[in-house]
């Protein structure tokens, strides 16, 4: 199922998996939506998480997994601006000149449209996160959006309809996803060579 009401690109034409993580992308959206709505008016507060706000992006385990790395791959080499990728690639190289997540820059996820689900889920309320406060995750779980089975699956059920999985119908999808394939060798964003990574993608899928 395609989503109208969310940012549609050119290449999506010639690379079906990248419909598909998108459209993932905005289920996992939507669903949240829906759910902070009801956290808000229970809680009395609202999500602290603003733009400017990116402690949480100073940890070092942002998990992420092969397809949605493709993504970033895919933004990185298509969408980006070329001097901000160069930047990037550059700093890259170095390993050196960041903290935290490899695509923050001056306090901005780079790659915001293309964030990993483990991004897009982790939200606190009330306040904002401190320098000290990385992971509330610890520091203070009250504070958390609760995980919540049900839009985890629905989102998984559609991210496994993905041609990357090559799955043939819902029964496999079941089973593939009661087996931990949505959690099998995802690395942490510091863990991939994105340079290399960007490199080989950018010439056989994109």
């Amino acid at each position: 199922m395609n989503y109208p009401d969310r940012i549609h690109y050119i290449h999506e034409v010639d690379n079906p998996w990248l419909t598909n993580l998108l459209d993932s992308y905005a289920v996992c959206d939507r669903e949240l939506e829906k759910e902070v709505a009801r956290e808000e008016k229970s809680r009395g507060v609202k999500v602290a998480c603003a733009k400017g706000c990116y402690y949480c992006c100073l940890t070092h385990d942002i998990p992420v997994s092969a397809l949605e790395a493709l993504g970033i791959s895919w933004y990185l080499n298509r969408i980006m601006d070329t001097a901000l990728r160069e930047m990037l690639l550059e700093r890259f190289r170095q390993q050196e000149g960041y903290s935290g997540c490899p695509f923050l820059a001056d306090g901005t996820c780079q790659v915001y449209p293309v964030r990993p689900l483990a991004c897009r889920q982790f939200l606190v309320y009330e306040t904002q996160c401190k320098p000290d406060d990385s992971d509330p995750f610890f520091s203070r779980p009250r504070d958390m959006h609760p995980r919540d089975s049900s839009r985890l699956f629905k989102v998984a059920m559609h991210l496994l309809d993905n041609p990357v999985y090559n799955l043939a119908d819902d029964k496999e999808k079941i089973a593939a996803y009661r087996d931990g394939i949505m959690h099998k060798s995802i690395p942490g964003m510091h863990e991939i060579d994105w340079v290399g990574f960007s490199e080989m993608t950018a010439g056989q899928l994109f």
